[in-house]
């Protein structure tokens, strides 16, 4: 039996295929985290997606998903189109040309992950596809919850903060008092 823990090799599978996917499509001018985002696009189809979403997709800061998608709409890959609810968001869909790109970079993955599984049987395969995909889920719901959780313990904390901070009276001092509570404004 293997001794590899599974946390170490999930990561590492997803290090090697980066790497390897990184040098295929280095030739067509992509990278990984760009293509992630474009696979992310197509799935959205023509309604596109937010900036927003597609950073926590990615679990990537909105710093490096803008970045990247300023690289890929100067290459006529993406176009960024007013959000319909929110004017300070962009919705992002991919333009034909992405769409085309993105028909031959899926074709040098699935190349790859042919490859990749040569040897090892189509039940194993689809057992650890389901496996993989059931992990992706519960850890999801897990980390909305912690998501949740925290929020609610921080209100409660500023609720608390606010509720047990010292009080004005018409004799104590209005400015420079040193019974006010740091970032808490009355």
């Amino acid at each position: 039996m293997n001794s590899f823990r599974i946390e170490f090799l999930i990561h590492d599978v997803e290090r090697l295929t980066r790497q390897s996917l990184d040098r295929r499509f280095k030739a067509l001018g992509i990278c990984w985290t760009q293509f992630c985002i474009l696979a992310e696009l197509q799935q959205a189809g023509a309604q596109g997606s937010c900036i927003t979403r597609i950073s926590q997709r990615q679990a990537a800061s909105i710093v490096v998903i803008s970045r990247s998608l300023d690289r890929l709409e100067l290459r006529g890959l993406i176009e960024k189109l007013p959000h319909e609810f929110d004017r300070r968001s962009k919705r992002c869909r991919l333009t034909p040309a992405g769409e085309e790109l993105m028909r031959t970079l899926t074709q040098i993955a699935e190349r790859f992950v042919g490859e990749a599984t040569q040897g090892i049987d189509t039940a194993a395969i689809e057992t650890t596809k389901d496996a993989l995909v059931r992990i992706k889920d519960r850890l999801n719901r897990d980390r909305y919850a912690e998501q949740r959780s925290v929020a609610f313990e921080e209100s409660s904390l500023r609720r608390q903060i606010v509720l047990n901070a010292p009080r004005r009276t018409k004799s104590s001092p209005q400015h420079g008092s040193s019974n006010r509570v740091p970032g808490i404004r009355r």
